[in-house]
């Protein structure tokens, strides 16, 4: 006989040994089998008759062709006891016997008693068919063979209700995970996402049959990120905890959100399965403190550009008019081209010192734009920069969009320095690209996106971008996008950078609806 799982075996083997049944006892089994065979028939109808009139058993059996079809089972039972070879695949048999009681909610206690109606049925048809001289040590053989039937079924029994219990509790902390407020998904030891819950649905807008069976470098992991989750699998299948790691994650439509992460090993047979990770979306969060710093640096530089404007403003003016008036007066053409240079000088000092002061005032009353209009009022004066014919530009918008919060020169200036640092990306980098500016509606308002083929942005670029005054340009005041950013928080909205997976930059701002 080939063995295909010595462990499992080992249940027979030792069940007959206990019980001593033999091979000369199944001898004598299938001795008598043709006496008894027209029994069997008899045997179910009485048996379940009788049975199913038992407290317990009623509420079990309850649908007649069930009820046929059990009948049937329990006649082929009987003849494989009297027959079949002892082998692993009888033992198999034997014991899904049991874990199918446990499915069906049939108690330990109404399995003995089955056994023990179906002992004394076959005794006596063994006694009245069986001649004397035979009759006891054939009735020992079936006693023998029943009680290892008994010993099978009990521990099936037994190993039923385990997996029944572990089942159940897989389920139930499947349930808590799901139903848990932060994301949570596994992975094997090849970083192939195994489960993932409800909030990884919803926070990455990937759905659980979509993701599973995915790598996730691949899925939502991008650069750096995926080199440094090659390193936490090796902690992880080490079986050590990787503790709480700052993440960037990238999402199906392509955004960037910031996760705290934890992983943890999972141990099951033959070592580490699985490992688990646990992130907390801190996005909004951190979104939240960064507009509260912005807005204290805001609230600094108004108050600065108050006084800067009024100490240096009038001095400039001075300045420019005495380097007016040696131009006119002088006689020395050298002396006048330096004056020229100097007048030069102050005009952009005079500039600056201009933009600077747009921190400190709010000139313009909030009023209803129409951002798809607007947009293709700044589109109409942007192509006719002649620095564009490298550059293409393409308007996507979404119909019906609402009208949002905001004033019209301010909204005109923010998608106006927005599309001008996208083709500087562009000529930058490559010299020639596309610029895609898009509008649709998120939530209460509109989200306008302007994406460029260019270089992108730099880690310090993306966290510094806002503050006034830096620059990565050389000849840049490090206030475009500072002034871009005080006009969308104070209309009530936000502005956010990010690199798109493809290359290049996006930078999108929301309005709220008026």
């Amino acid at each position: 006989m080939k063995m295909t799982s010595r462990t499992t075996e080992l249940a027979l083997e030792r069940a007959q040994r206990y019980m001593g049944f033999t091979e000369s006892d199944l001898e004598k089994l299938r001795e008598v089998y043709p006496l008894i065979a027209d029994d069997l028939r008899p045997m179910a109808e009485d048996f379940y008759d009788f049975f199913s009139q038992e407290e317990g058993a009623r509420e079990i059996f309850k649908n007649q062709e069930e009820i046929d079809n059990l009948k049937v089972i329990l006649v082929q039972w009987a003849v494989e006891l009297f027959n079949d070879e002892r082998n692993l695949d009888y033992q198999t048999r034997r014991m899904q016997i049991g874990r199918v009681h446990v499915e069906r909610g049939v108690g330990t206690h109404l399995i003995i008693g089955a056994m023990g109606l179906l002992r004394r049925y076959l005794l006596r048809r063994i006694r009245e068919k069986v001649s004397e001289d035979r009759r006891e040590d054939v009735a020992l053989a079936l006693a023998r063979a029943m009680d290892v039937e008994l010993i099978l079924m009990t521990e099936s029994y037994q190993v039923g209700l385990q997996i029944r219990e572990l089942d159940e509790t897989t389920r139930r902390w499947k349930t808590i995970l799901d139903q848990a407020p932060v994301v949570v998904y596994s992975y094997d030891r090849n970083g192939v996402v195994r489960y993932w819950n409800s909030e990884a649905e919803k926070i990455f807008g990937i759905r659980r049959q979509e993701a599973v069976g995915l790598p996730l470098g691949s899925l939502i992991l991008d650069g750096e990120e995926e080199v440094k989750f090659r390193g936490i699998l090796e902690t992880v299948f080490s079986g050590k905890p990787s503790g709480s790691i700052k993440s960037l994650y990238r999402t199906g439509s392509g955004d960037i959100r910031k996760m705290i992460t934890a992983h943890s090993p999972v141990k099951g047979i033959g070592g580490i399965q699985e490992g688990y990770a646990f992130c907390l979306d801190v996005t909004e969060m951190e979104n939240i403190r960064d507009r509260f710093a912005q807005q204290e640096k805001m609230a600094a530089l108004g108050t600065l550009a108050a006084g800067l404007a009024h100490e240096v403003g009038n001095p400039l003016s001075s300045i420019s008019a005495i380097c007016q008036l040696v131009q006119k007066k002088g006689d020395d053409g050298r002396l006048k081209e330096r004056m020229e240079t100097v007048r030069e000088a102050l005009g952009r000092i005079d500039e600056t010192v201009r933009r600077v002061l747009d921190f400190a005032r709010s000139r313009d009353e909030i009023e209803a734009v129409d951002v798809g209009n607007e947009v293709q009022n700044v589109l109409k004066l942007v192509k006719l920069n002649r620095r564009l014919r490298n550059v293409e530009i393409e308007a996507d918008f979404e119909s019906n969009l609402p009208l949002v919060r905001s004033t019209r020169t301010g909204f005109h200036q923010v998608v106006l320095n927005l599309l001008l640092n996208a083709v500087d990306s562009i000529l930058d980098s490559k010299g020639v690209g596309k610029v895609n500016v898009s509008a649709r509606r998120v939530g209460n308002g509109v989200e306008v996106s302007v994406e460029d083929t260019g270089k992108g942005f730099e880690e310090e670029t993306l966290r510094r971008a806002c503050e006034p005054f830096f620059s990565t340009k050389p000849e840049g005041t490090g206030l475009g996008l500072a002034v871009s950013y005080g006009i969308v928080e104070r209309s009530g909205g936000r502005l956010n950078l990010e690199n798109r997976r493809s290359g290049g930059g996006r930078v999108r701002f929301w309005l709220p609806a008026i």
